[in-house]
């Protein structure tokens, strides 16, 4: 398991990374764009939003922060919901477990299910409030749906590789 930060802000994410980056004198990678998304159904992008950074991540050795703008129709940035705990797993059944214990007394916010970055993801608030996002990864960027593992070609121009750190 791979443990990291997701952060939202409002409308100043690149400028929010460019500090970072200022800060610790390393580089964000793979800044995504709402208007950079593959087409969704089940996700439609507001023209307001389209200039909005989708994704954007800063490496620090075997973890990483990453951040987003909130899309149009979330509630505003408040301490305490900009702040999202991902963990990436290497077997998708164990997330699957995982994913069902933490939901007890939370609230599901995101069933599990296939996006076009991954094949097992969901997202939930636990019990005592926290929101989590929970993904399955081999590793090696083929994403895995139970025993089933396949490459998301698409996914690759979009989101960054991430390499197994050890």
């Amino acid at each position: 398991m791979k443990l990291d930060v997701f952060l939202n802000f409002e409308n100043n994410t690149e400028e929010v990374a460019a500090f970072y980056e200022k800060c610790f004198g390393i580089k964000a990678e793979g800044m995504m764009k709402y208007k950079d998304m593959p087409p969704s159904e089940d996700f439609e992008v507001s023209p307001s939003d389209m200039e909005k950074v989708m994704y954007v991540t800063l490496n620090f050795g075997s973890g990483s922060v990453m951040m987003s703008d909130l899309p149009s129709g979330y509630e505003g940035v408040v301490q305490g919901n900009n702040m999202t705990i991902t963990i990436t797993f290497d077997d998708a059944e164990k997330l699957e477990k995982v994913f069902e214990v933490m939901s007890e007394g939370g609230e599901v916010t995101m069933p599990l299910g296939e996006t076009f970055f991954s094949k097992r993801y969901g997202e939930l608030t636990d019990k005592f409030g926290v929101h989590w996002a929970l993904l399955a990864d081999d590793g090696t960027g083929n994403y895995q749906s139970g025993n089933e593992k396949e490459n998301l070609p698409d996914s690759k121009e979009c989101i960054p590789k991430v390499e197994p750190r050890h």
